[in-house]
């Protein structure tokens, strides 16, 4: 997985991590804390409760008490309808205030004295302090009050799911903030990783933009402190990379000149020594001819591989194949193989590329064709312009290639029966690295149903073509 991926899922699975943590103790704080600021109102409550019986002891004066706790108060209500503008309990909460919040005050003896409009039916407990119960289908929080100087009990309670009700809704305000910073923080965070890999990214536009020809050390100044000590590594190795490489197309342009003259000579020497064995002298400039050959091959093989393009104009192929046809005819009619060339009439098979690469091309394929067809038999060349571009066909009717080793022989060294022609097995490998170079794509298929020949399909692409 790449590491800008791995860093991205990495963070974001922390964070997220993190914030569900967050957010579950900022919510059960909130909800604690609500909860011990509604039992504080309880006892507030029960408190003022407290000094209003002591104050208010009389028969008559606790009348009096008791009407004015029990009338509907207008000033209330307009306070409610206020709280329910604000948005704060939700639309339509204050209307059951009064039903969701209650007291009661009991005498010494136990007999009730004052109760709430919304009063519960739960009996007294005789036990001063918190409780929970359950009383007309709802569960009250209670807080029972015991007045030491005048003997009365004291109850207040508050309906339980309205104290959840109002604690959820506080405590989501609290936690909504980091709620809505999560996803923002998901989308930004991606844009910031790939912001911090941006010095990479100009360092891997310059290894792809060197050529294996031209080695150069990469820039350092835009490498980030955490890999500078990398990058100068891979710049001592590409320093020696490149040293490497210039000893390499050294020893490829001295063993040209080194080898081709001794096989000169040697040719001369054979042909001068054996006039009076021809039969001997014949085979022996066979094998150096197929040095030669290999020689050459090889050779041109090692300036192929590092390169990466080519210099490429535009190329008429009808001419081009007609060429290259007429200098391997002599060898046709050495073997008795005749060759037929069928050239595109209607549209010129125009390929954008290296004339002498695409001559090569072609001469190693006709080559080959000639050199494993039977005598008597003919190797036909078709040129033709298709809606995807020129196409080269080349047929012949030798033994042909099975479809198992079609793909194996495209490799260098590859021939599969040494006892047939003198090649060196590297011609189709550079008749694939050739077509590589030029965008063309080849095929290799037999000639008809029998099985019997080899047809040879080289497609050069639009991109390829002007």
């Amino acid at each position: 997985m790449p590491i800008r991926r791995t860093l991205i899922l990495a963070i974001l699975g922390v964070v997220v991590t993190i914030y569900a943590v967050a957010l579950f103790l900022s919510y059960r704080e909130s909800t604690q804390t609500l909860s011990r600021l509604f039992d504080g109102q309880l006892a507030q409550s029960a408190h003022v409760v407290e000094g209003l019986i002591r104050e208010h002891v009389s028969g008559e004066a606790l009348e009096r008490l008791r009407e004015r706790l029990t009338r509907p108060r207008e000033d209330v209500e307009d306070k409610d309808s206020a709280i329910d503008n604000l948005g704060i309990l939700g639309k339509g909460t204050s209307e059951h205030l009064d039903k969701a919040m209650a007291f009661q005050v009991w005498t010494p003896d136990g007999d009730p004295l004052l109760d709430s409009p919304a009063a519960l039916n739960a009996p007294l407990k005789e036990t001063p302090a918190y409780d929970w119960i359950r009383d007309q289908h709802w569960r009250w929080r209670t807080y029972t009050l015991h007045d030491s100087r005048t003997g009365y009990w004291i109850r207040t309670a508050q309906r339980g799911d309205l104290r959840q009700e109002l604690a959820t809704k506080l405590a989501l305000g609290n936690t909504m903030p980091l709620l809505i910073a999560l996803p923002c923080l998901m989308l930004v965070l991606p844009g910031v990783i790939w912001l911090g890999f941006r010095p990479l990214a100009r360092l891997e536009r310059q290894i792809q933009g060197m050529a294996p020809t031209q080695v150069e050390p990469l820039d350092e100044s835009v490498a980030p402190k955490e890999v500078r000590s990398l990058v100068r590594a891979l710049n001592k190795l590409l320093i020696r990379l490149s040293e490497a490489l210039d000893r390499e197309r050294q020893f490829t342009a001295n063993a040209a000149h080194e080898l081709r003259t001794p096989l000169t000579a040697l040719r001369l020497n054979i042909e001068s020594q054996l006039k009076q064995d021809p039969e001997r002298r014949q085979a022996l400039l066979a094998s150096v001819d197929r040095m030669v050959n290999l020689v050459q091959q090889m050779l041109l093989l090692s300036r192929l591989d590092p390169e990466r393009s080519i210099d490429a104009t535009p190329c008429n192929l009808n001419p081009l194949v007609a060429e290259v046809l007429a200098e391997l005819a002599p060898v046709a009619m050495k073997k008795d193989v005749e060759l037929m060339l069928e050239e595109s009439a209607t549209t010129a098979p125009v390929v954008k590329g290296n004339p002498v690469l695409l001559a090569t091309l072609v001469r190693n394929l006709v080559g080959n064709a000639i050199q494993y067809s039977p005598p008597g038999s003919t190797v036909e060349v078709f040129l033709h312009v298709a809606d995807a571009g020129p196409t080269l066909l080349i047929r012949d009717y030798g033994p042909g290639i099975p479809p198992l080793e079609r793909q194996r022989v495209m490799q260098r060294f590859v021939r599969l029966d040494h006892r047939l022609g003198q090649g060196s097995g590297l011609g189709l490998a550079i008749v694939s690295r050739i077509a590589e170079l030029h965008g063309a794509e080849i095929a290799l298929d037999s000639t008809d149903d029998r099985q019997q020949g080899l047809s040879v399909t080289v497609r050069f692409t639009l991109t390829a073509t002007d």
